[in-house]
């Protein structure tokens, strides 16, 4: 029997089956890959901001969006939420802010991996921009971007675009530290509008930051404030030193002056004169009172006491009584004539001139501004008027009385 010249194949060396598999291998792996590659959708909403400032919020959302179609994303942005949701929903959505829950409730019935949303709002020096990268699958955040940015910069745009990149990667932020020293004691720190507390000279105020331009002002009593913008640098660590100066001419004004005294009252001073016209109105006034008592007595007498139609008083009484209470009149009209007079005296009167102050031995005399000037010698004096003394008096005329004052005032 002649042998067989075909040697059996060995178990398990069958090629093709060998090449069916490697292929079903090699294909699933291929698809593997191309499913972890499938792009991610990306939702964009507005971030929560007041009334005033949706507007530069919208744009903040549209540089959002901008950067992420640029990167390779499936984006949805607001005006596809709009669309999609409604206005009420949306809106809803907006005022979730960077809350994980509340915006994985609001989106569950959006075919979407991951959202960006957060808080846009301002201060009286500063836009405030807080964005977060949030996980719709697990709720976790997975970055954040924070920027403060001056309004008066107009850098809103460049400041948040340079850090949306590593945002949208999912990358944490870099911040910066601002280390802020200061010569006086007691200097209060005010970093982007927010007060961080008080240094003194040996002590130091540390502020963790985002990248960029921040205003800082640093105050103490008695001291002009300082306000410097402050580059920070991601990663780094800025020393500020605030250098203050006192404000100039508050020593002297905080000197205390002395109090200074009122001016004393003028003093009435009654002349004699005026003394004498008072005692003339006391006089005045004694006399008055005796026609009028006199004269009131008339009347008395003058009544129907017994009423029979006939007065108890005869025609020269009666005259006897006109003419006191005529005269009373008169010297209560003379007595406060005199008081005016006394008190216009008392008012007009000249001051009392003090006596000149003894020169001493071997001085000559100090001469006055308005003196005249002197002489020449051998000139005669020229004689000087004489000056009236005032002098004031009252008296009785026909029908009245007067009151008359001479001198000169």
């Amino acid at each position: 029997m002649a042998a067989s010249l075909h040697a059996p194949r060995p178990a398990g060396l069958h090629l093709p089956c060998m090449w069916r598999l490697w292929r079903g291998a090699a294909l699933c792996v291929v698809l593997g890959l191309c499913a972890s590659a499938r792009a991610e959708t990306l939702v964009v909403l507005d971030p929560k901001a007041g009334p005033g400032i949706r507007n530069l919020g919208r744009v903040v959302a549209e540089r959002v969006v901008r950067q992420a179609q640029a990167m390779g994303m499936e984006v949805l942005g607001p005006h596809d939420l709009e669309s999609t949701l409604g206005w009420e929903a949306y809106k809803a959505l907006v005022d979730c802010g960077p809350d994980a829950a509340c915006l994985g409730a609001g989106l569950a019935s959006i075919a979407a991996d991951r959202v960006v949303a957060g808080t846009f709002d301002r201060n009286a020096t500063h836009y405030r921009v807080r964005l977060a990268l949030i996980d719709l699958h697990s709720g976790r955040t997975v970055a954040t971007l924070t920027r403060d940015v001056l309004i008066a910069s107009r850098h809103l745009r460049e400041e948040v675009d340079a850090g949306l990149p590593a945002l949208l990667r999912g990358e944490p932020e870099a911040m910066g530290v601002l280390v802020v020293r200061s010569t006086v004691d007691g200097s209060k720190v005010v970093v982007d509008g927010e007060e961080r507390g008080t240094l003194d000279i040996q002590g130091a105020i540390r502020v963790e930051l985002p990248p960029g331009k921040h205003a800082v002002t640093v105050t103490a009593r008695d001291h002009l404030p300082l306000e410097r913008f402050v580059v920070v640098e991601p990663e780094q660590e800025t020393v500020f030193v605030a250098e203050l100066f006192e404000i100039p001419g508050l020593k002297k004004a905080l000197v205390a002056k002395p109090k200074e005294q009122p001016p004393p009252a003028p003093e009435l001073r009654m002349p004699w004169y005026g003394w004498a016209t008072l005692g003339a109105g006391a006089v005045a006034v004694g006399t008055g009172a005796y026609f009028g008592l006199s004269a009131r007595d008339v009347m008395r007498r003058a009544r129907d006491q017994d009423a029979d139609g006939v007065l108890d008083l005869t025609r020269t009484e009666a005259l006897a009584g006109r003419d006191a209470a005529t005269a009373a009149n008169l010297m209560y009209g003379l007595a406060g004539a005199t008081v005016v007079a006394a008190a216009l005296m008392a008012v007009l009167a000249p001051e009392e001139i003090p006596p000149p102050t003894a020169a001493p031995a071997g001085s000559a005399p100090a001469e006055r501004k308005d003196a005249p000037p002197a002489p020449p010698p051998g000139a005669q004096p020229e004689p000087q008027a004489k000056v009236p003394a005032p002098s004031a008096g009252v008296g009785l005329v026909p029908g009245g009385g007067v009151v008359f004052v001479e001198g000169r005032f």
